[in-house]
């Protein structure tokens, strides 16, 4: 059995059991890792397989969706910004190791600006609900 399908059977039997924030981090993560141009960060940078032996000298806190994913489900976060600083750093290592004019970059953007406009929804959304 392959780990995707693993996590699709934890995901579903574990999701009624989600706070209510991580639940709505949850959705906006499946959404950016439904995307076309989310591919290159849904597992962490094999940079051996890539032959870059400087990966791990640029980036020293590498992060991926499906390492995020994997936090949700453990209750690693214990608020939603710690998931979004997660987040925002897939993004951070991803423009910091490539060029600003390479794909992985230019996806590297428009996953951020997603991501962004998504999680201030739901930033506002239990901001309201706190009060």
């Amino acid at each position: 059995m392959s780990m995707t399908r693993k996590k699709k059977r934890g995901g579903s039997r574990l999701k009624g059991k989600l706070p209510d924030s991580m639940q709505g981090c949850l959705d906006i993560l499946k959404n950016l890792q439904s995307r076309q141009e989310a591919g290159p960060f849904l597992e962490p940078v094999d940079w051996k397989r890539f032959d870059l032996p400087n990966y791990p000298l640029i980036i020293k806190r590498p992060m991926d969706l499906g390492t995020i994913e994997r936090r949700i489900f453990d209750c690693f976060y214990a608020t939603s910004d710690e998931f979004a600083e997660d987040v925002r750093l897939v993004w951070a290592n991803a423009q910091k190791y490539n060029r600003p004019e390479s794909d992985i970059y230019r996806m590297s953007e428009a996953l951020s600006k997603v991501f962004d406009k998504k999680y201030g929804k739901l930033s506002k959304l239990y901001t309201k609900k706190s009060r």
